[in-house]
């Protein structure tokens, strides 16, 4: 029985973990895929900044340009709103687009990587979840049992919000309903302002005054950590590559679990038990942990370590996953080096 349940947990666990993976690669293979095939699809159109459109709290660029192909001279509003107008909006700026034939009105500037980070931003957990799903964690019935259970509740879900077959809309009434909602949405229609206007009132002043002084506190606080978090990569990494390069592997095995609490979490820790070329034993507890474990004890692991320094240097060789600690710290430190100087250019670029 008990095994049953811990069976059960387990899988649960291993499907949660590996839905969430392909949920965050759908989304990262869609949004970077969408940024791609804007770079190699859409025409690119000199334009010029007539002023912008507000929404709630949120400022949007409007853009005047003449299509290449008829001469017709289009107004169209970006996509992308920002809390605080900045220099880039000043009225009478020119700036190169990118857009579509079959809806002018729909633009991007040309150039922009945003898609591309935040594809990437969501590619690289989902890669990291559906690897740990499907190699952490052994496939057992129960876990098609359990994804069984999953895509039931699923499609009861999605069976309450389907519309009626009668209201179905086909693939072109769908595509019609977007053009027509994106060419006639709030933005698309609201009054076109000036920055230089805005910049004059009291209200524009303050929130101007305030966006940047958050600026200058938040910048260099994440360009630090970020600086950091870099550094720290790169010595995880030196030293991964040195027990790459001269490590010895040796059959391990998982003698315990050893429980590791917190005042929000318990974790397993396996007990590896291995022997070295020399003929001498070695005992260790492995990098990271797991609820429930990753480990069973008497699984036959396989060992990485230093020759010179067996006991201290020995880990579980997971292959890639080795450089888990190397990506995260890199990945992360990268993201909030960007932020840093994202906020850094708005802060100098504000008007």
């Amino acid at each position: 029985m008990l095994d049953t349940l811990f069976s059960g947990f387990a899988a649960f666990n291993q499907v949660g973990a590996l839905l969430a993976g392909l949920f965050c690669l759908a989304i990262g293979c869609g949004v970077l895929g969408n940024g791609i095939y804007w770079r190699m699809k859409a025409e690119r159109v000199n334009a010029t900044v007539t002023g912008v459109r507000q929404s709630g709290k949120f400022y949007y660029t409007v853009y005047s340009y003449m299509m290449p192909a008829t001469g017709e001279l289009v107004e169209a509003t970006s996509d992308t709103g920002v809390d605080a107008v900045q220099a880039g909006m000043a009225t009478g700026k020119e700036v190169s687009l990118m857009v579509f034939a079959a809806d002018p009105h729909k633009v991007r500037v040309a150039g922009g990587w945003l898609y591309i980070i935040i594809g990437l931003f969501f590619l690289i957990p989902g890669s990291i979840f559906t690897h740990m799903a499907l190699a952490s964690y052994p496939l057992t019935p129960m876990t098609f049992v359990m994804l069984a259970a999953f895509a039931a509740y699923g499609a009861m879900k999605f069976k309450k919000i389907l519309l009626p077959k009668g209201q179905r809309l086909t693939i072109a009434e769908w595509k019609a309903k977007n053009l027509a909602e994106s060419r006639g949405g709030s933005r698309m229609t609201g009054q076109v302002l000036h920055v230089e206007d805005l910049a004059a009132t009291p209200v524009f002043a303050a929130q101007a005054a305030r966006n940047a002084a958050n600026a200058r506190k938040a910048a260099p606080i994440l360009v630090l950590i970020g600086v950091g978090l870099i550094l720290l990569g790169g010595y995880l990494a030196k030293k991964e590559q040195r027990l790459e390069d001269m490590g010895v592997r040796a059959p391990g095995r998982v003698v315990e679990l050893r429980l590791n609490s917190s005042s929000d979490s318990n974790s397993y820790y396996p007990i590896v038990n291995f022997q070295d070329a020399g003929g001498n034993q070695h005992e260790f507890r492995a990098r990271s942990g797991s609820n429930p474990p990753s480990y069973h004890v008497g699984e036959d692991v396989t060992v990485l370590y230093l020759a010179d320094d067996a006991q201290a240097s020995a880990i579980i060789d997971s292959g890639w996953m080795n450089w888990l600690p190397v990506i995260l710290c890199g990945g992360i430190g990268l993201a909030m080096l960007i932020g840093g100087a994202a906020l850094a250019r708005q802060r100098d670029k504000a008007l």
